[in-house]
């Protein structure tokens, strides 16, 4: 009978973690890392040299014309059409949604012909069947694509990306040539693939063909122009020539945070109660995220650091580095302050603090506006007492046996690095 009894329990074990651990409930991790946009991020449009409306458009996010100025190139696109700002290098533009601000459209062209050459160096690449319509009637998954030049168009019918249950899934296609699609042409999400997360690489022009439903960011070196009608959940950069919309409606994309992950399991299991999954608490929704207040030395071997004021949370985590968008160390922190010690003398670092709770880590703050500010005279990473290493994020699920019996299960994925002290 205690044989049996036994056995009994392992079962019920056994069936839990079977049915949690199924392929059904466990999403796929993305392996693809996201395309860096910097101060380019806010913009729906940014244009080179002209920015063309040829029939009234729909606009959500900014839009950018540099170098050229806004006068001289003649653009027709107006306040009404725009919900966002227009920036210009000169002074004129549309009022009263324009602002002058040569220097922030200098750091944004300059970022996104960064973003495109990251996005255009990336490999390893899966190569798509060369000729017309490479990327139609297909569904892909998390990566990198390259496709080949077409006589009429890449893109005909429908291309689905298929996020594998994971928001954080990246799509990044590389053309040889031109993006082309054709008339009524779609780009579909489904499975928790999202928009803000799509990357195209075109290095001469890309055309939009009449209606064409398309979803991510292109990012052509050369024009790129809308026919006519289309729905972009997207944004439309250019490095060297003129963008052109036509009764477009364009959306910059933005993530949303998925809610905390839920794994369905039985309610009850050989007569026994199941009590409920842990479920995270939501990090502060509609706070963006924690704005740095205080950094200074205390020796010359450590800085203090202070954030707030934040509401809802006193968990934190600060990432540094001492490379602008390389921020490979962090650490948690309880409160709202801490200091970074056993660092090299008198060398400068890049700090940005997040908020988080027990599953997840919201968006980092910056120190200032217009990017990662550097902490003037703050040392910088050290040589020895920090090093990267796996930070585990954790998800705990109690579940409950037959005899009353408690166990924690622990689900831990490797999503970032931390610092030791």
């Amino acid at each position: 009978m205690k044989i049996k009894k036994i056995s009994t329990i392992f079962s019920a074990f056994l069936l839990i973690f079977a049915y949690i651990f199924s392929g059904a409930t466990t999403p796929v991790l993305a392996a693809t890392t996201t395309v860096n946009l910097g101060t380019a991020d806010p913009f729906a449009i940014i244009a080179h040299s002209h920015m063309i409306d040829s029939v009234l458009s729909t606009v959500t996010g900014n839009v950018g014309l540099s170098p050229a100025g806004w006068g001289s190139s003649s653009p027709t696109i107006t306040c009404a059409e725009v919900t966002g700002t227009i920036y210009s290098v000169d002074g004129s533009g549309p009022l009263p949604c324009r602002v002058t601000d040569p220097g922030l459209l200098t750091t944004a062209v300059g970022d996104v012909t960064t973003a495109y050459g990251d996005a255009g160096g990336r490999t390893p690449f899966t190569t798509l069947a060369g000729g017309d319509n490479q990327l139609g009637t297909q569904t892909l998954t998390d990566g990198v694509y390259r496709f080949s030049h077409a006589t009429t168009a890449n893109l005909t019918g429908t291309l689905t990306l298929d996020g594998q249950g994971n928001s954080n899934s990246v799509f990044i296609f590389q053309a040889a040539s031109d993006l082309i699609t054709a008339s009524s042409s779609v780009v579909s999400l489904v499975n928790g693939a999202q928009a803000c997360n799509v990357f195209w690489y075109v290095p001469t022009s890309a055309t939009f063909g009449t209606g064409s439903t398309f979803v991510g960011t292109v990012m052509a070196n050369a024009s790129i122009v809308d026919n006519g009608g289309s729905t972009i959940n997207g944004r439309f950069l250019v490095n060297t020539a003129d963008v052109t919309i036509n009764n477009t409606k364009i959306s910059k994309p933005t993530c949303t945070t998925p809610a905390p992950i839920s794994t369905s399991i039985p309610t009850s299991i050989a007569g026994g109660a199941m009590p409920p999954v842990y479920v995270c608490p939501t990090i502060i929704p509609g706070v963006v995220a924690p704005a740095i207040i205080d950094s200074h030395r205390v020796d010359a071997n450590s800085i203090y650091l202070s954030w707030g004021p934040y509401s809802g949370t006193d968990k934190f985590n600060v990432r540094y580095g001492t490379t602008e968008g390389n921020l490979i160390y962090n650490v948690d922190v309880t409160g709202f302050s801490t200091t970074i010690s056993s660092l090299p003398a008198n060398q400068p670092i890049w700090v940005q603090v997040a908020a988080r709770n027990d599953c997840q880590i919201g968006p980092y703050g910056q120190i200032s506006s217009t990017g990662q500010a550097k902490l003037v005279g703050a040392p910088g990473l050290p040589n020895t007492g920090a090093n990267p290493n796996e930070n585990n994020t954790p998800l705990y699920i109690s579940v409950g046996v037959l005899t009353g019996m408690v166990i924690l299960a622990t689900f831990q994925r490797k999503n970032r690095y931390s610092s030791k002290h």
